[in-house]
């Protein structure tokens, strides 16, 4: 209302994501009617009485559009756009009615490496910072209103990561996932040389790529204590190394490798 005629374009990854989450609460909740001059349903926009122009996208659907200016850019759950998304947002930023041209980005913290973490949070209080951007973090508690009962089944997240990422906004990596007792300090040690009278134990993955007639072993990816590697249809020779080394550990307990390859 401040800036007649300004365009403010809200996005996220899908229309109909934008539709029935961010536009309907918009509609029925935020906007006041007394400011609209049209409601333009079939195109997701709304025209204010002063000539301001407020669009709803979904980056699915918006290459056609590409081309567009904004003044303001919001984007609704941004982890899930990918970095060429962000950047192509970026470049719509060429309106010139409000004082600074704005792409405001609204989420639920993703991993640490995406787009936005790096762009964002790991520069976010450093001496070299872009001075270009500002980075707010909150949490679930801070929403007064969020119903006492949320909270209640928030609860049986507490020491996830879930409770971690989604309720206390922090930018965590879901490690582990699989086994839900895995901790790092009780599963994780420091490299060491592996010694030679260890015995050995070996787990192949054999994929689509296995064939099975007596002498040949086919392995898809196999991996060897030695740092070799073999990907895709193994050569003859490295079919016998395999076979070699598997037979080695099993016999000799990893001592040593059969000294006759013709066993393979």
């Amino acid at each position: 209302i401040a800036y007649p005629g300004i365009k403010i374009g809200i996005f996220r990854k899908t229309r109909n994501a934008c539709y029935f989450t961010t536009y309907k609460v918009f509609t029925e909740k935020v906007m006041v009617d007394d400011y609209v001059a049209d409601w333009k349903k079939g195109t997701l926009e709304v025209v204010l009485i002063n000539a301001s122009l407020i669009q709803f996208f979904g980056i699915d659907n918006f290459e056609r559009k590409a081309s567009m200016e904004f003044d303001v850019i919001l984007v609704e759950e941004s982890t899930e756009l990918e970095e060429e998304d962000h950047v192509m947002l970026q470049g719509r930023l060429r309106g010139t009615v409000a004082p600074l041209p704005m792409k405001i980005d609204v989420c639920n913290p993703g991993a640490p490496g995406s787009y936005l973490h790096k762009t964002y949070v790991e520069k976010n209080g450093h001496a070299d910072q872009d001075k270009d951007f500002a980075y707010f973090q909150t949490n679930s508690y801070e929403n007064v209103h969020n119903p006492k009962s949320f909270f209640d089944r928030l609860k049986k997240w507490i020491g996830t990561q879930y409770y971690a990422r989604y309720v206390l906004g922090q930018w965590k990596a879901f490690r582990g996932s699989v086994y839900e007792t895995y901790d790092p300090a009780v599963h994780i040690c420091a490299p060491f040389e592996i010694p030679d009278y260890w015995e050995k134990f070996v787990g192949i993955d054999f994929g689509l790529d296995m064939e099975t007639d007596g002498n040949n072993l086919f392995v898809r990816v196999v991996r060897l204590f030695h740092g070799n590697l073999w990907r895709g249809a193994p050569t003859r020779q490295s079919q016998q190394q395999v076979a070699v080394f598997l037979l080695g550990a099993v016999i000799d307990r990893g001592n040593s490798l059969l000294e006759d390859e013709g066993r393979n």
